[in-house]
């Protein structure tokens, strides 16, 4: 029991450290302001990301680009990386680096409700 929570407050300890870290490149009043930690739970991105990694993601960047974000799939599910390509005449087309995962093409405004934020950092887990 006692483990669990020496194990948790390292890994608060080690998302401040990132945060800190890839905050300064930015130049922000407050570096802190819109980044996040999020641990990948998920297969859906290997190799590329791997579960137990964690991905730094800048909440001030929601606009759909062709890059990695981070999608809010509901309270019951953790959040999904996956990568967000805008696809015109079909929407937005989220797809994972593991091809068990299918494709999906969403409206565009129904993915911008979803996305949390743009990744802007990894961090693998060794």
């Amino acid at each position: 029991m006692a483990y669990n929570g020496i194990a948790q407050s390292l890994e608060k300890v080690q998302q401040m450290a990132l945060l800190d870290a890839l905050s300064q490149p930015y130049g922000m009043e407050d570096p802190k302001a819109d980044l996040v930690s999020i641990r990948v739970q998920s297969d859906n991105m290997e190799p590329m990301l791997r579960s137990g990694d964690f991905v730094i993601v800048d909440q001030g960047q929601r606009g759909i680009t062709d890059a990695l974000f981070a999608f809010d799939m509901g309270p019951d599910y953790p959040p999904r990386i996956a990568n967000a390509q805008y696809a015109f005449d079909k929407g937005v087309r989220i797809f994972c680096d593991n091809m068990l995962y299918p494709d999906q093409y969403i409206p565009l405004e129904h993915a911008k409700a979803l996305v949390l934020g743009r990744v802007v950092g990894i961090c693998k887990h060794v």
